[in-house]
């Protein structure tokens, strides 16, 4: 009788219980990734002063519009600013920019103002009527202002 001895070369079939999977570990961070997303959502939701800081960007970002094109038509540009419709218009152009959310312009300070629509008007050599206009949300009031005579446009945060 001969005595053999065997010794497992390699574990097939059999599954080691230390370690993950690469599929166990791509599922992790996947779910944690929407995790991140989600939580990252809700607090831009959360936070009103976000929103009224983007919004106060885009204002100026109109303003910068209609400067730009006054220069490089050489003719006069005017942004309509309507506090009932919370709304910017480029004129001629006819663009059209609303407010979003319950933001409301506090305040217009332009060139014309004609009841509830102001206007800032923007000349070809850059220059302009000067104006302000005031976003609030939530006790927050920030600023976008034009200085008449080089016709740049600032913002302030936080004005009172």
């Amino acid at each position: 009788m001969e005595a053999t001895a065997t010794m497992p070369t390699s574990r097939v079939g059999r599954r080691s219980e230390a370690g993950y999977t690469l599929v166990e570990l791509l599922v992790v961070l996947v779910l944690a990734g929407l995790a991140v997303t989600a939580m990252a959502q809700g607090y831009v939701r959360q936070s009103p002063g976000l929103q009224l800081r983007q919004e106060t960007m885009a204002v100026a970002a109109t303003l910068r519009e209609a400067r730009s094109l006054a220069i490089r038509d050489n003719a006069e540009r005017q942004v309509l600013v309507d506090r009932e419709a919370r709304s910017l218009r480029i004129v001629p152009q006819g663009r059209e920019r609303f407010l979003t959310g319950d933001l409301e312009i506090a305040g217009i300070a332009a060139g014309q103002e004609n009841g509830e629509v102001g206007a800032i008007y923007f000349f070809p050599d850059g220059s302009s009527t000067g104006g302000r206009v005031a976003l609030s949300r939530g006790g927050q009031t920030h600023a976008v202002a034009v200085n008449w005579l080089t016709g740049i446009v600032k913002i302030h945060e936080d004005v009172r």
